[in-house]
């Protein structure tokens, strides 16, 4: 005999037992099964029946909707939550994973074609059979093109000035993050950055919201030390040649344009750091300026020298004994009076 909850049930010709029970309450209901043998032995146990006519909860779609989706392709991941275990799981037709029954957050892959407004449509079958559903809604941006960046002004190769200004232009179709950097050091767009001495190293990257990446870079050498001349002549350099040599040297880190004049004119012209120019000089004071300026703009201080040009002989006059005199001892003074442009020797 066996009975359910104390109520006999019935034996059927395959002498198995059914009987029919109500389930009171939603959630865990427990039967006392109680089977009674001719012998009079007894056999008793709980029979627990979960009782579940609840739909399934639906909850937390993501994307939500809240903000536009960038993505570099049309694959989108969505996600839903749901409030007990689910045997299957669907958003829009496509079927999720389900792990096991203690999973709550399940998630897939939506592939899209096209740019717009997208329906998330989820249906969902609980363990006890019962259904639930929910929707979302949301806008997707398909882009794969990465940020165009141009600097604007172009930066210079060469500059004399300690400050630079760095702007950059960004083109792109969607929200970009752009960084930049001076010699490592960020800073912001359109900012006059304070250059080292030498190179310069400017690095700007960027990246939009689908993740696409793009970068430049630019670099500047700063020189702002004017060049160091020199010449191979002293001022007040004494010659009686008329053609004379001179020896120019100049030092910078860039190239540089010289110029050497002699009374005002120009002799010669040279971008050379060291260069031999021959002076063609007149009678008397001669006057040698040198020019250089460098490329980057810087002017060398001016240098300025005096050549002397004297090709005239001393002037000796009153001269005693006079010329063919004869004298009549073997010691005597001889006096003269002597003129030059220059000091004697």
């Amino acid at each position: 005999m066996i009975k359910i909850d104390g109520t006999r049930v019935l034996q059927s010709p395959d002498k198995s037992f059914s009987g029919d029970v109500v389930l009171t309450q939603q959630g865990v209901n427990v039967f006392a099964v109680e089977a009674l043998d001719d012998e009079g032995n007894v056999k008793r146990l709980n029979l627990p029946i979960i009782y579940d006519s609840l739909n399934p909860v639906l909850s937390n779609i993501q994307p939500d909707g809240a903000g536009v989706v960038y993505q570099q392709t049309g694959d989108v991941q969505v996600s839903v939550s749901s409030n007990e275990a689910l045997q299957s799981l669907e958003v829009n037709t496509q079927s999720m994973t389900i792990l096991n029954n203690a999973q709550s957050d399940f998630s897939a892959t939506v592939s899209y074609s096209t740019s717009g407004i997208k329906n998330l449509d989820f249906s969902s079958v609980d363990l006890a059979g019962n259904t639930g559903a929910a929707a979302g809604q949301f806008e997707l941006v398909i882009d794969n093109v990465s940020p165009i960046l141009t600097f604007n002004p172009a930066l210079p190769a060469l500059t004399n000035q300690s400050q630079v200004l760095v702007n950059v232009e960004v083109v792109d179709d969607i929200p970009t993050n752009v960084v930049m950097s001076v010699n490592g050091v960020n800073v912001v767009n359109n900012t006059n950055a304070t250059l080292l001495r030498g190179e310069n190293t400017i690095v700007v990257s960027a990246t939009d919201a689908a993740g696409n990446e793009s970068s430049i870079q630019g670099v500047v050498f700063y020189d702002g030390d004017a060049p160091s001349t020199q010449l191979s002549l002293s001022d007040g350099h004494l010659t009686n040649q008329s053609s004379i040599s001179i020896r120019t040297s100049i030092y910078d880190v860039s190239s540089v344009v010289s110029g050497l004049y002699l009374n005002g004119n120009l002799v010669q012209s040279s971008t050379l750091n060291v260069f031999d120019t021959v002076l063609s000089l007149n009678e008397g004071v001669n006057t040698v300026i040198l020019t250089s300026q460098d490329e980057a703009g810087n002017l060398a201080t001016q240098k300025t020298i005096n050549v002397i040009l004297d090709t005239v002989p001393p002037i000796l006059s009153n001269i005693r004994p006079t010329t063919g005199g004869v004298v009549g001892i073997p010691t005597l003074d001889v006096f003269l009076s002597a003129e030059s442009n220059q000091q004697l020797q």
